[in-house]
């Protein structure tokens, strides 16, 4: 019941502070109040199982990361402290626990969820842990669970620095209306891209295509 309550009050606080745009954060910010993903590797087979879940600790909210491995054993939780400003959802700070490393704080400016400015791609750059990342969301149409259905996509171009060789990566995530984050795709420098996280749906879902009209 306690959970049941942090939820309420954190979806209740999204949908109030919404600004006059009255962006519905709370129909794409993990509607249901939770949500769990599976984690694939390069073979898309399922290494880890993410859960994502809402708290309230004062007047503080945060989205919570719970990360399962092998027989549903816990390896890590992440805190991310967000608000919502204009369009966007911001994290600026957060708490990732791992059972082997322990904890570490961080205060990265995160831009966790992006709707379009105005109906027109909205862009934005930020660091997270020496990732530099440049950031858009749009508005797209997918084939959703064989239906044609409006989308938002979330490009986050990414590059950093290893042995003093800089390397990109690109991460794209699909949100729609009522679900959620759906599907995220992930692109090395060999340019093949995978499904890196997907939703546990009700129904068998292997992911989007995106439509070119």
């Amino acid at each position: 019941m306690k959970k049941l309550l942090s939820i309420l009050i954190v979806m209740m606080s999204l949908s109030a502070i919404c600004n006059a745009e009255e962006y519905n954060f709370e129909d794409y910010i993990y509607p249901f109040g939770n949500r769990t993903f599976s984690t694939l590797d390069t073979d898309g087979k399922t290494i880890s199982m993410s859960q994502y879940s809402f708290v309230s600790e004062q007047y503080d909210n945060y989205l919570v990361e719970e990360v399962y491995i092998g027989m549903g054993m816990q390896s890590a939780t992440n805190y991310y402290r967000y608000r919502v400003v204009n369009n966007t959802v911001i994290s600026d700070f957060q708490i990732k626990q791992n059972r082997l490393t322990g904890s570490t704080k961080y205060q990265d400016k995160r831009t966790l969820f992006a709707f379009p400015w105005k109906d027109k791609p909205y862009t934005w750059s930020e660091t997270e842990q020496g990732e530099k990342i440049e950031g858009k969301s749009e508005y797209v149409f997918v084939m959703f669970m064989g239906s044609k259905t409006k989308a938002i996509k979330i490009t986050e171009n990414i590059s950093f620095v290893v042995n003093n060789v800089k390397h990109k990566h690109q991460r794209k995530s699909y949100w729609i209306e009522g679900y959620g984050r759906v599907v995220t795709y992930y692109t090395m420098e060999d340019g093949k891209e995978r499904i890196q996280s997907i939703a546990e749906m009700p129904v068998i879902f292997d992911g989007v295509t995106e439509l070119s009209f």
